[in-house]
């Protein structure tokens, strides 16, 4: 039985919705204090969003697994002795039928020919492993006739149709491409809120004390220049000390150094 994960991350989007709705509304939190809820309430919905989209892929997966089986797999539950020998063979010569582009002596649309012929003949002999060993190779290269032909002689049209509308094509110039973009990622993210932006306690903690920093050294290069300034005013004299009457030379009979 299927489990319908979009349907439970829709819930938790609407859950999440409220609540930061709900958060941002409250007037008896600063900023601070809304950010860190809001902060918290973003990681807790959008890890059990992954965790929904996980379990989601894996689902898919899955159910492609049965579908593939039940259209192209083997006929028979269990490969055992002769069944195991004939499938083998059936794969090897249909994977003959895998064009080579490369060969200017055959059209694109000669490959696709050649496949339902094989196919019709397989069909006409009863040959179910080869029936099902072309329709693999031509459900990669989305040959359409070929595909077509054995659906008209299915009874699993609906799994047919489900999986040449979801098999990507063969990365090859000739294939006709019919990828489809998975939009379910969309159903399993919610929009960061702007208070992602805002620094935590500790990083607020840290860039208050590197501006502080930043200032003092500004303010003691501010202080380091005027002194410098007044010292040249009053004739200091570089490499001997200052000059009499000079302002360090008052500070230092002042005492100011700290020598008697």
């Amino acid at each position: 039985m299927s489990v319908d994960y979009k349907a439970k991350a829709e819930k938790v989007t609407e859950t999440y919705r409220f609540q930061l709705e709900e958060i941002r509304g409250n007037n008896d939190l600063n900023a601070r204090a809304k950010a860190r809820r809001i902060k918290n309430l973003y990681k807790e919905s959008n890890d059990e969003l992954k965790r929904l989209e996980a379990a989601n892929e894996k689902q898919k997966v899955t159910h492609r697994q049965v579908l593939e089986r039940k259209v192209w797999g083997p006929p028979v539950a269990k490969l055992t002795g002769s069944d195991a020998i004939s499938w083998r063979d059936a794969e090897d010569r249909a994977a003959k039928l895998i064009p080579d582009y490369s060969d200017p002596s055959r059209a694109a649309t000669d490959w696709e020919g050649e496949a339902r012929a094989k196919l019709e003949r397989a069909i006409s002999a009863g040959d179910d492993f080869q029936v099902r060993a072309i329709v693999n190779v031509a459900m990669q290269w989305r040959w359409l006739s070929v595909v077509d032909a054995y659906a008209d002689t299915s009874d699993c049209v609906d799994e047919i149709s489900e999986l040449w509308n979801t098999t990507p094509a063969i990365d090859n110039p000739q294939a006709v491409r019919n990828e489809q973009f998975d939009w379910d990622f969309l159903n399993f993210n919610v929009t960061a809120p702007e208070e992602l932006s805002q620094p935590s306690e500790e990083e607020e903690t840290a860039k208050d004390r590197s501006d502080r920093i930043g200032k003092d050294f500004a303010a003691a290069l501010m202080e380091g220049q005027s002194e410098g300034s007044l010292t040249a005013g009053f004739g200091g004299q570089a490499g001997f000390g200052s000059a009499p009457g000079s302002v360090n030379s008052a500070a230092h009979d002042a005492g100011s150094w700290g020598v008697e």
